[in-house]
């Protein structure tokens, strides 16, 4: 059975981001570029859809801060309710297929030359539901923006829904809680989660900036639509290494791949988080001796952590701290008794479960530091690309190499490498320049604070969309064939039940 070939299919664009980011800009730049190629575009809020299932949001609220903060805590018991944290996606599908009926009267006919941009995803099951039934058809667009810029515009739209109150002081503490709700829900089971979905982007934007925001979504378009003269960047191209080299990786917590470069973005050294071998660098498939921890079979860091909490427990219980209905229950026993007796997940809430240094993994960038100097490679004045935020035990041996720059998308919340060298490390601010004697770290680790993300395309598009096909004419002349080209995608799509 051969796939149905779809030319100029529909395209879905969703956007991510934290709360404040301008998404207005982002989402006219896509329907700008796209009306080029004949498309038409409908825009799909989410949290407009939200009264679809609760008819008491569907009215006025007082202030903006009772609305936003409303909705989240709506949509949070929503997902609770219904046991399904994508269920935000189900309702944008539910809406696409209801304007597919009323343009042609058929909702599970695709359109042609047909795009939707939907507003906003804050889990990442929404866009892996997305990924499942539209396939390569998705684009998910993370967009960010400084922290005080956020902080200032958000406070600015609730002055102006809310003429009443003239305290411009109340507006600030208001917008800094709810920045604050957005961005730390991990103790909430169904809540948001815009750190864990934010990096899953295949493209990153600084939604401050509108000719970047031009610049970036004019590039991407043009990616999609066969644009055969689109390079890689040497962000995107490092980190697109660092990605190749986590697939190495069979650490049973996480996949993390790092790639140093030279300024010039040639390539001096990969690495990724692995046991290391006696014979140098790490384990490779068919080694003797393979000691991997999937081969011993439990995970070093967290059978040690438990361990010291073992530890701690019961010099409590000699001194009688400890009530004695907890006083014989070995560590997990006790970790679980407390959750269900007083709701606290010490697996999540104890700063001690937060230790990292017991595994037996090296962490990527430092398997590839610990290479370059078993080659003789110097590292001084290097790019180093991470595909998460360096951990505080790495940062030391980063700045001690001579690593001048680190790109990185996926935060790390249990790594203190910014509290511990505030001196040596600067994570850039949009707008400043950081101090000759700091090394710069770009990414997204904390989207409280100003941190940034280089722009550019993920290295999960890259290798299927800056393919080339052959477009040479005789010898020495070639063609640009994206002015002509027709989109093309073996459509596959696969069937949900809506559970509304």
């Amino acid at each position: 059975m051969t796939s149905k070939l779809v030319e100029y299919p529909e395209l879905f664009f969703c956007l991510a981001g934290p709360i404040g980011v301008d998404l207005d800009e982002t989402a006219e730049a896509i329907e700008q570029k796209l009306k080029l190629f004949g498309y038409d575009v409908e825009n799909i809020h989410i949290t407009k859809l939200i009264p679809l299932l609760d008819n008491k949001l569907a009215r006025k609220f007082d202030t903006l801060f009772d609305r936003y903060d409303t909705l989240i805590t709506r949509s949070n018991e929503l997902r609770r309710e219904y046991g399904d944290n994508s269920i935000m996606a189900m309702l944008s599908i539910l809406k696409i297929r209801e304007y597919r009926y009323r343009k042609h009267q058929d909702s599970d006919k695709a359109l042609h030359k047909t795009a939707y941009i939907i507003r906003q995803l804050k889990r990442p099951e929404e866009i892996k539901l997305f990924r499942e039934i539209y396939g390569k058809q998705v684009f998910q667009i993370s967009i960010y923006s400084d922290h005080l810029v956020r902080k200032e515009r958000l406070a600015g739209q609730m002055r102006e829904y809310d003429s009443v109150s003239t305290r411009s002081s109340d507006f600030d503490e208001q917008a800094s809680k709810l920045l604050a709700r957005d961005e730390h829900e991990s103790a909430v089971t169904s809540g948001q989660r815009i750190r864990d979905v934010f990096p899953l982007g295949d493209v990153f934007i600084d939604g401050s900036n509108k000719k970047t925001i031009d610049s970036t979504i004019e590039r991407f378009i043009k990616i999609i639509f066969g644009y055969n003269f689109c390079s890689p960047s040497r962000e995107e191209y490092g980190m697109y290494l660092a990605k190749s080299a986590s697939l190495r990786s069979t650490d049973l917590s996480r996949q993390v791949g790092a790639a140093i470069f030279d300024p010039k973005g040639e390539v001096k050294v990969l690495g990724c988080n692995e046991v290391p071998s006696p014979s140098g660098g790490t384990y490779w498939e068919d080694d003797p001796g393979d000691s991997r921890e999937f081969n011993v079979g439990y995970d070093t860091n967290e059978e040690f952590k438990h361990r010291l909490l073992s530890d701690l427990l019961r010099k409590f219980s000699e001194t009688n701290i400890i009530n004695d209905a907890y006083k014989n229950l070995k560590s997990r026993e006790l970790i679980k008794k407390i959750k269900e007796d007083h709701k606290i997940d010490l697996e999540k809430n104890l700063l001690l479960m937060d230790l990292i240094e017991y595994g037996r993994i090296i962490h990527a960038e430092m398997n590839a530091i610990t290479d370059a100097a078993r080659k003789g490679i110097s590292l001084q004045g290097t790019n180093l690309y991470c595909t998460t935020f360096p951990c505080h035990l790495c940062a030391k041996h980063i700045i001690s190499s001579g690593i001048s720059k680190v790109v990185y998308i996926e935060p790390y919340p249990k790594s203190y490498a910014v509290d511990l060298y505030k001196d040596e490390i600067i994570i850039d601010e949009i707008g400043l320049t950081a101090a000759t004697r700091k090394a710069k770290w770009f990414g997204s680790n904390h989207l409280s604070e100003s941190h940034l993300i280089d722009t550019g395309t993920c290295s999960r598009r890259l290798n299927g969309k800056m393919s080339m096909g052959r477009h040479r004419l005789g010898t020495t002349r070639c063609r640009d064939q994206s002015s002509k080209s027709r989109l093309r995608f073996i459509h596959k799509s696969r069937r949900i039940i809506l559970p509304f």
